[in-house]
């Protein structure tokens, strides 16, 4: 997913099919930079730790440790950390991404 500040974990086995896992660390200030979308069908987001704003179709969503939401990963959507902290959140997506928009052609 990427972006600015934001460093990200593939959790999910080789040869998971159904849905991919993610970690991402993201520094204060850090974040997508703007809105995308994703060639998935459903996005769940957790709260690790830290507090991380999400965008969703132009509503806010906070994320802080233990809050969770889902979305379909075709609306645009954005996320940051406006904290002066790190956060950390859980995505899960479903299905999971094509193989060339994970960089491995």
């Amino acid at each position: 997913m990427g972006g600015e500040g934001v460093t990200e974990y593939l959790l999910t086995p080789v040869g998971t099919t159904a849905f991919q896992v993610f970690r991402s660390v993201i520094e204060p200030g850090g974040g997508t930079g703007g809105p995308y979308r994703l060639d998935t069908a459903t996005i769940f987001a957790m709260g690790l730790s830290g507090s991380t704003r999400l965008i969703v179709g132009g509503e806010t969503r906070m994320l802080s440790e233990g809050a969770s939401t889902s979305f379909s990963g075709q609306t645009l959507h954005q996320f940051d950390n406006p904290g002066t902290t790190v956060s950390e959140v859980l995505w899960v997506l479903s299905p999971p991404l094509p193989r060339a928009a994970r960089g491995l052609a």
